[in-house]
């Protein structure tokens, strides 16, 4: 057991640094790294601490678990066992023994365990005991985020370097190829490595289809590892199962069957998961026997302050900032999880002014952590993470994965992050080695902050979220097999493979000319390259890199789709804790311009979503007392206006507008129209019609995943919209051209809305929580989370409205529902929307001629036409969306017409035109003279920012 100092026994001193010495006797015991903390004294001095008075509002604490451990496996070559040796395991945890001995024997193995268990070694050791009986042995490695790959390469690397360099054995080295590796360091993996560490979209734009220059390594091919599954869901997870289709079917090419290890934290069913995405029955280890210090979990409650109209308490970034200085001043290894990237780098910069003043000697020795940053910044920080070098970092959920961040005893978690299981994912980083965590929740001033910190059983007493994955979805396996047309012929065999909907696809991809049948097999028969046409991720794919013009290099890379909404006139940036203000954003090439400022407020941008109009009726039929339907609409995201905030104090200092037009997209949806006297009527008894109607859209959305296999993410909704009445509630699919799902669910609304009254009538609360009508976590975050949160709607109103909806009873009937006892309200009860889950088959999708029709609709849309705009800020009019079709229109336009309207969404509104035609004035020129200096892609800013950075170190070296 760990020997700690008694909080009564101890005074504080200063040391030179300035960091806070805990001392014993008057004999200096200070707190390096890879000393385990005391949490209940860390506890007991902010009780004690008149200023953090009722702030700890609850405790949870799990024990600490001995480990069970077991010899290693028979067998294993003397070389594998130096590599174990050289980690320091002369024994294994049983359940490493366990999945190591399951893939020795040939099968497909599954590893659930939690947070530092030693996974990895789990599919190590089989690996390295193939390459070395076996000299064309071959290995893949696969994981979501390059940052993991690299990290899991390093670990592997260190591992073996020490293993070749003993017994002179060569060839066990990993390489990565991935959008970081250079040219020469893809050749050589191509054609030297024999342990390749890559991420689903090098796999998928570019191993694949060029499977033929990689054939020395999928003929040799013994292990694919999986590793993060959990985080293969919904729209994602479809894509990669097919992926996973798609690599099999090269792999039986070349004469290979790989076995697969695949690894998964917290989730609720990650046996069928896992089977999902593989199409392999696994080994499934699940019992974990690793050692583990107890966790002892915190709700802190910033303190009430002078009450505002919109705010009534403490900032929780400045809450969170304090505790993380006072854990470092203590030398207490400590992360910062924030759910928006400008939230860590503000709580980032707080920690660091505050330990500039208190303990310069600490200020150095914190970092911020997100997605976006330079490669060599970010390999930079890991390294250092790695070493033990740090002691602070504030962190987006980049870090919530698997990358190894050394021995940290805290973390602290801003906001909760919306799903169970990434609450629990960022806990576990901390505590590992078997010492004793701390984890602390900071409450944010919001509904729903506030409702978790009364509530703190909404957090500990329900099931983990399930992960669901449709692989059999028609849209999704509909790309997916154009794509592997271009890397082999399709054969009669491979229908199978692809699921029940392949023949469907086949039938639309040769109607549409994109295959054509030879004797026994369909061959790709376009020049498109369909691969780079369909995204893993639904959007994402296409980057915007960020310049700092003082030094002209490139300092950050962010999604196309995020950078819409953030660049804009008078934007303030963050970049390690520094503020940039935006320069000029030139959407043709792609780059952001910045330029370092210094000023003491940020800015907010206000964005929305929401749907623009409706643009095509599918069908559509009588629901209750009101309509439903289904059909194509235009969804937009905005951000119409941006907010100049205060540092520390949140104080709103000005309001302006960005003049940046919607992200605008076509998106399948379903949507129900109540009737127009129902919401007048709710209105007169004092209720919130409004209200309602969003709690309805929101629970409807928690719902959706018992119906279909999709996460509850894959959808946005919105109420109304410019050809539809105010009171209608869509629901539309997130991704662009749509995956089928809104089909799905329209066929079945009779069970959707029925199940979502019967969970809103037996709700516990008073009116509307975050397990019925109230949203955790705005889907599109890019801010400060304390001014972005979802509001609490309506419980009461939304129970009237779905009631006299679905049966028809008057408004005063159904609010008399919600005086009826409890058990009368409804026939059973959902604890929470998200964990128990109906054991009815998903769904599917109907291969009739309506699916037929959309999946035809989906390959047109692959490659819109692009139009010849304007500046986006010199342009008049505010939206760049085609106007919605008369009613008669809806139905009748020309499929191939409103696809050539659909141009305009590029992100970027149409020249205002006199009177303009919306059919004509979307036709780009034929011909024209070119405006500004020729197009240059991402590729050639990036490479010259790094040019010019290769010339600055090399003066600097000189």
């Amino acid at each position: 057991m760990h020997s700690t100092i008694p909080i009564a026994a101890a005074t504080k001193q200063e040391s030179a640094q300035g960091d806070e010495i805990l001392t014993v006797g008057g004999a200096e015991s200070g707190m390096p790294p890879g000393r385990p903390m005391d949490v209940e004294a860390f506890l007991q001095s902010l009780r004690q601490a008149p200023e953090y008075a009722g702030q700890i509002v609850h405790v949870h604490t799990e024990p600490a678990r001995s480990p069970r451990c077991a010899p290693l496996p028979e067998g294993l070559r003397p070389e594998v066992t130096a590599f174990l040796e050289g980690l320091g395991a002369t024994t294994l945890y049983s359940h490493q023994a366990e999945a190591i001995e399951a893939a020795l024997r040939g099968e497909d193995v599954l590893v659930t365990t939690g947070p530092a268990s030693g996974k990895s070694l789990c599919y190590q050791v089989p690996i390295l005991q193939s390459l070395l009986d076996d000299p064309s042995a071959t290995a893949l490695l696969v994981f979501p985020m390059k940052a993991l790959a690299h990290d899991q390469r390093a670990a592997w690397n260190r591992g073996v370097a020490a293993v070749e360099k003993a017994l002179g054995q060569r060839g066990t080295q990993a390489m990565a190829f991935d959008g970081d590796a250079s040219s020469s360091d893809r050749r050589k993996a191509r054609d030297l490595a024999r342990f390749v560490v890559t991420n689903p979209e090098m796999l998928h734009v570019s191993l694949l289809p060029n499977h033929t220059r990689w054939s020395r390594l999928l003929t040799g091919l013994r292990y694919v590892v999986l590793d993060e599954v959990h985080t293969y869901s919904g729209f994602f997870g479809a894509n990669v199962a097919n992926l996973i289709r798609r690599l099999e079917r090269v792999c039986l090419h070349y004469g290979s069957r790989p076995q697969f290890v695949c690894c998964s934290a917290t989730v609720g069913n990650p046996r069928e998961a896992a089977a999902a995405i593989t199409g392999r029955r696994l080994h499934h280890v699940e019992e974990d026997a690793s050692a583990s210090g107890s966790r002892t979990y915190v709700f802190w409650n910033p303190p009430q302050i002078q009450t505002r109209a919109w705010r009534g308490r403490r900032s929780a970034n400045v809450e969170a900032h304090e505790l993380m200085v006072k854990l470092i001043r203590q030398r207490v290894p400590t992360i910062c999880f924030s759910k928006a990237r400008n939230t860590a780098e503000m709580i980032y910069r707080y920690v660091r002014d505050a330990l500039e003043k208190e303990a310069p000697g600490l200020a150095a020795r914190v970092i911020p952590y997100r997605g976006g940053y330079a490669a060599d910044e970010r390999r930079e920080m890991e390294r250092r993470l790695r070493a033990g070098e740090l002691l602070g970092v504030s962190a987006t959920r980049a870090l919530e994965l698997g990358i190894d961040v050394g021995a940290l005893d805290a973390c602290l978690i801003v906001g909760y992050p919306g799903l169970l299981s990434a609450f629990l994912q960022q806990a576990g980083r901390a505590g590992r080695a078997g010492r004793d965590s701390l984890c602390v929740l900071v409450g944010t001033d919001t509904p729903i902050g506030q409702y978790l910190m009364s509530h703190p059983e909404y957090v500990f007493g329900r099931p983990l979220e399930r992960a669901v994955v449709d692989r059999d979805n028609p849209f999704v396996v509909l790309g997916h097999l154009q794509c592997a047309a271009v890397e082999l012929p399709v054969r009669d065999p491979d229908l199978e493979r692809f699921g029940y909907a392949s023949g469907l696809a086949l039938q639309v991809l040769e109607e549409k000319q994109k295959l054509r049948r030879l004797a026994d097999a369909w061959y790709h028969a376009s020049a498109e390259r369909p691969a780079h046409d369909v995204r893993l991720r639904g959007y994402g794919d296409e980057s915007t890199v960020v310049m700092d013009l003082d030094t002209d290099r490139v300092i950050d890379e962010v999604d196309k789709f995020r950078a819409l909404r953030i660049f804009y006139p008078g934007a303030i940036y963050f970049h390690q804790g520094d503020t940039y203000e935006m320069v000029e954003h030139d959407f043709e090439r792609n780059v952001v311009q910045v330029r370092r400022t210094d000023v003491p407020f940020y800015t907010d941008p206000v964005t929305g979503t929401s749907v623009d109009h409706v643009d095509l009726i599918l069908d559509e039929r009588p629901l209750g007392t009101g309509t439903a339907r289904l059909g194509e609409v235009f969804a937009r995201l905005s951000t119409p206006l941006y907010e100049r905030v205060q540092f520390y104090t949140l104080d709103r200092l000005s309001v302006h507008p960005t003049n940046v037009p919607p992200v605008a997209y076509e998106a399948l949806s379903f949507w129900v129209e109540p009737p127009t006297h129902l919401t007048q009527e709710v209105n007169r008894l004092g209720l919130r019609a409004d209200s309602g109607l969003m709690g309805i859209c929101y629970c409807v959305s928690r719902i959706l995943p018992l119906f279909l296999t999709s996460d509850a993410n894959d959808f946005d909704w919105s109420v109304g919209c410019k050809n539809a009445p105010p009171q209608t509630m869509f629901w539309y699919e997130f991704y662009l051209h749509g995956i089928g799902n809104a089909e799905q669910c329209y066929e079945q609304l009779e069970e959707i809305l029925p199940l979502t009254l019967e969970h809103l009538l037996t709700c516990d609360c008073e009116d509307g929580c975050p397990n019925c009508t109230a949203r955790p976590i705005t889907p599109y975050h890019v801010r400060n989370i304390e001014l972005g949160e979802g509001q609490v709607e309506s419980r009461r109103a939304a129970v009237v409205i779905l009631n006299s909806l679905l049966t028809g009873q008057t408004v005063a009937e159904s609010l008399a529902l919600l005086n009826a006892p409890r058990e009368r309200r409804g026939q059973q009860h959902l604890p929470t929307v998200t964990g128990e889950h109906r054991q009815a088959q998903p769904h599917r999708m109907p291969l009739d001629d309506r699916t037929r029709k959309l999946m035809l609709r989906k390959l047109e849309r692959y490659r819109l036409p692009k139009l010849p705009v304007d500046h986006p800020w010199d342009a008049a009019p505010p939206v760049g969306i085609p106007q919605p079709e008369s009613e008669e229109a809806l139905v009748t336009t020309d499929a191939e017409v409103r696809h050539e309207r659909s141009g305009l969404v590029s992100g970027r509104p149409a020249p205002p035109k006199e009177e303009p035609d919306p059919v004509a004035s979307s036709r780009p020129p034929e011909s024209g003279p070119a405006k500004g200096p020729a197009v240059k892609s991402i590729s050639d800013v990036a490479r010259r920012a790094r040019e010019k950075k290769q010339e600055n170190d090399q003066t600097d070296s000189g």
